[in-house]
């Protein structure tokens, strides 16, 4: 049985999704111009439940951009300027439809590991504002892990085990992962987004609550030590964090606007429909995103 809706204001009512964290708005749509209240409303329930759905939206990119905006203002990511579009810098694409001239994307297989959305920022985003255009006909799902559920469920001994050290993040550490899919990194964009060091442990700038902050796809190691003395101890914390029950899976429609909480939670996307035939229409996967800033250096 679904949980029941609960209603937040006169025109805003919020369905969980799932017992770790998700959540949908219930026929609500997404507009600029909506009041200041209602970005205070939309703000809170986010907090409250890390990933926010909307169904049934239909955001031109400059609507997209906008919405975003109502929450604080749109990165646009060093390093990641090749997957943007190129009309709206704000907005990064992940597609495995071809470009106008046949070529393969480069963003086809993204997100096939867990992790936050630039994690590898000295600055890390607040979050995350994903926007369905098109989905496979089966499948094309993003999955999410409550953060907080992993770091509550640790050991106390664990937990004063990791409470003092901190982790390197790093961008070319992701583009170590030779699949074939796309170029090899510049050093030029390398240069731009040098490894930055997060406390494993962090605590929510806005709720006070402490959470696991490190990832499979960025992490390579702590800060001081080897990747071999770190690899023993990540292995454990990227199987621990992504265990069933602190996850939600999302099954897309085209026109959701998914929107999440970059610091309680991670997401990945699984290979979960035919990718062996990415060309035909039915497999067909163009999403667009928006990445807010919020946190300062810690």
């Amino acid at each position: 049985m679904s949980a029941p809706a609960r209603k937040l204001s006169s025109s805003l009512e919020v369905r969980r999704m799932s017992y770790a964290l998700g959540a949908e708005v219930v026929d609500f749509k997404l507009d600029p111009e909506m009041s200041d209240e209602t970005v205070a409303e939309l703000r809170q329930a986010l907090l409250d439940n890390l990933v926010l759905v909307f169904r049934g939206q239909d955001l031109s990119p400059a609507d997209h951009i906008a919405v975003s905006r109502r929450f604080g203002d749109c990165m646009v990511t060093p390093g990641l300027d090749r997957w943007v579009d190129p009309e709206y810098p704000e907005l990064f694409i992940v597609t495995n439809k071809r470009s106008a001239d046949g070529t393969l994307s480069e963003t086809r297989h993204t997100a096939r590991k867990w992790h936050s959305d630039q994690s590898f920022m000295a600055e890390p985003s607040m979050g995350s504002l994903l926007y369905c255009v098109e989905k496979p006909k089966v499948g094309g799902d993003t999955m999410f892990a409550n953060m907080y559920m992993a770091y509550d469920s640790l050991s106390d001994t664990m937990k004063k085990t990791l409470e003092g050290l901190r982790a390197i993040h790093d961008y070319d550490y992701y583009s170590a992962f030779k699949d074939g899919t796309r170029a090899e990194f510049t050093t030029d964009e390398i240069a731009k987004v040098p490894a930055v060091s997060h406390p494993v442990i962090r605590t929510h700038p806005e709720t006070g609550r402490k959470l696991l902050y490190v990832n499979d796809s960025l992490t390579p190691r702590f800060d001081g030590m080897t990747d071999e003395e770190s690899r023993p101890l990540l292995e454990f914390l990227f199987r621990h964090l992504s265990q069933p029950a602190f996850t939600f899976r999302h099954k897309w429609e085209v026109g959701d606007l998914v929107f999440w909480d970059n610091r309680p939670t991670q997401h990945i996307a699984p290979p979960d429909y035919d990718i062996e035939n990415m060309d035909a229409p039915e497999n067909h996967r163009y999403m667009r995103r928006t990445t807010i800033a919020g946190d300062k250096p810690y």
